[in-house]
């Protein structure tokens, strides 16, 4: 991980399945690089190689397994005699929780939402396999709007930054009709992505970025 200290902070987060946890792994902005969780706590990351805590990261279940930890990796883990780490989404599938920390002193916060959003079911399901993946994306949806909802109280009882949102199903700044439309309809089931595909996402994604500062936050945009 100590590759990355000369770069801007990033966290790669996944989540404990031992302590039920947000599990992050933490460096850059020319700080010690850390991991670990609050709860069995944290220690130094900077031999950590950056692909394991991408893994760790992205360990999507049930397709890829989660990743173990020893004790002879991350010390706490002693505790328990292991843990495993599974993808961040678990726990926090926005990934706004260490924006919320304090040691992580931010003015704004800016949230590109690029999950795929709830639309209504025509044709409700009645079994099995189906009604279990239309009952999360519902949970899902439930978990979206708690968190919008903690980052604006916070920020509103002056213990945070202030929110900037945006879905990718948004219309609100899209820079060509069909965008939105386009994008939201792009799959995230691991395969590799087009170019044409890239092309939208980074233009839809940057003129919604720039419809929110405008409106929300034009004092950004001032010049000194």
């Amino acid at each position: 991980m100590s590759a990355l200290r000369n770069g801007p902070r990033i966290y790669f987060n996944a989540t404990n399945l031992a302590t039920g946890n947000l599990f992050f792994f933490v460096a850059g902005g020319e700080v010690a690089e850390e991991m670990g969780d609050y709860e069995l706590g944290v220690v130094d990351a900077a031999e950590y190689p950056v692909c394991r805590a991408v893994a760790a990261s992205s360990a999507f279940p049930p397709i890829f397994p989660p990743l173990r930890m020893d004790p002879e990796v991350y010390s706490p883990a002693e505790r328990l005699g292991y843990v495993t780490l599974t993808d961040s989404g678990v726990y926090d599938n926005m990934g706004v929780n260490p924006l919320l920390l304090s040691r992580n002193k931010l003015d704004y916060v800016i949230i590109n939402d690029g999950g795929k959003p709830f639309t209504m079911e025509e044709r409700p399901t009645e079994y099995g396999i189906l009604v279990l993946r239309e009952s999360l994306s519902i949970m899902m949806e439930q978990i979206r709007g708690l968190e919008f909802d903690r980052i604006e109280h916070r920020h509103k009882a002056g213990m945070g930054p202030k929110p900037l949102w945006c879905s990718i199903d948004s219309t609100e700044g899209e820079e060509i009709p069909g965008d939105a439309a386009f994008a939201s309809l792009i799959r995230t089931d691991l395969r590799r992505l087009s170019s044409e595909e890239l092309a939208v996402l980074a233009r839809h994604g940057g003129s919604l970025l720039g419809a929110r500062i405008a409106t929300y936050a034009p004092e950004l945009l001032a010049t000194p």
